[in-house]
Protein backbone atom coordinates (compact mmCIF):
# COMPACT_ATOMS: atom_id res chain seq x y z
CA UNK A 1 0.00 0.00 0.00
CA UNK A 2 1.03 3.33 -0.80
CA UNK A 3 1.10 6.76 1.22
CA UNK A 4 -2.66 7.60 -0.71
CA UNK A 5 -3.88 4.29 0.62
CA UNK A 6 -2.83 5.26 3.98
CA UNK A 7 -4.20 8.29 3.50
CA UNK A 8 -7.47 7.10 2.77
CA UNK A 9 -7.81 4.22 5.29
CA UNK A 10 -7.01 6.75 8.70
CA UNK A 11 -9.39 9.35 7.06
CA UNK A 12 -11.87 6.54 7.28
CA UNK A 13 -11.22 5.29 10.28
CA UNK A 14 -11.59 9.22 11.12
CA UNK A 15 -14.68 9.82 9.51
CA UNK A 16 -16.11 6.12 11.32
CA UNK A 17 -14.99 6.78 14.99
CA UNK A 18 -17.86 8.50 16.56
CA UNK A 19 -20.25 5.82 15.17
CA UNK A 20 -17.84 3.34 16.48
CA UNK A 21 -18.20 4.86 19.43
CA UNK A 22 -22.11 5.25 19.70
CA UNK A 23 -22.14 1.25 18.63
CA UNK A 24 -20.09 0.56 21.54
CA UNK A 25 -21.96 2.76 23.92
CA UNK A 26 -25.53 1.63 23.24
CA UNK A 27 -24.38 -2.24 24.01
CA UNK A 28 -21.87 -1.95 26.69
CA UNK A 29 -23.73 -0.14 29.45
CA UNK A 30 -20.73 0.97 31.36
CA UNK A 31 -19.30 4.53 29.70
CA UNK A 32 -16.01 3.74 30.41
CA UNK A 33 -16.18 0.70 29.13
CA UNK A 34 -17.73 1.10 25.95
CA UNK A 35 -14.92 3.88 25.13
CA UNK A 36 -12.41 1.30 26.29
CA UNK A 37 -13.94 -0.86 23.57
CA UNK A 38 -14.14 1.41 20.81
CA UNK A 39 -10.88 2.72 21.47
CA UNK A 40 -9.32 -0.45 21.18
CA UNK A 41 -11.49 -1.58 17.83
CA UNK A 42 -10.19 1.53 16.32
CA UNK A 43 -6.34 0.66 17.38
CA UNK A 44 -6.44 -3.06 15.96
CA UNK A 45 -8.15 -1.59 13.03
CA UNK A 46 -4.96 0.37 12.60
CA UNK A 47 -2.50 -2.58 13.62
CA UNK A 48 -4.52 -4.80 11.22
CA UNK A 49 -4.23 -2.75 8.27
CA UNK A 50 -3.14 -5.51 5.89
CA UNK A 51 -5.96 -7.65 6.79
CA UNK A 52 -9.00 -5.10 5.09
CA UNK A 53 -9.20 -6.69 1.58
CA UNK A 54 -10.62 -3.63 0.44
CA UNK A 55 -14.58 -4.17 0.16
CA UNK A 56 -16.31 -2.63 2.97
CA UNK A 57 -14.45 -1.12 5.43
CA UNK A 58 -17.50 0.10 7.57
CA UNK A 59 -18.46 -3.45 8.06
CA UNK A 60 -15.09 -4.76 8.78
CA UNK A 61 -14.41 -2.14 11.02
CA UNK A 62 -17.79 -2.57 12.74
CA UNK A 63 -16.92 -6.49 12.99
CA UNK A 64 -14.01 -5.85 14.98
CA UNK A 65 -16.05 -3.81 17.38
CA UNK A 66 -18.76 -6.32 17.72
CA UNK A 67 -16.08 -9.43 18.48
CA UNK A 68 -14.92 -6.72 21.38
CA UNK A 69 -17.84 -6.52 22.95
CA UNK A 70 -18.62 -10.16 22.97
CA UNK A 71 -15.64 -10.72 24.19
CA UNK A 72 -16.18 -7.85 27.24
CA UNK A 73 -19.59 -10.11 27.71
CA UNK A 74 -17.92 -13.26 28.47
CA UNK A 75 -15.17 -12.04 30.63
Amino acid sequence: MGRDDDRDYMAQLEYYSPQVHRFAAQRVANFANAEDIAQQALLLACKQLGTFRGENFRGWLFTIARHLIVDHYRA
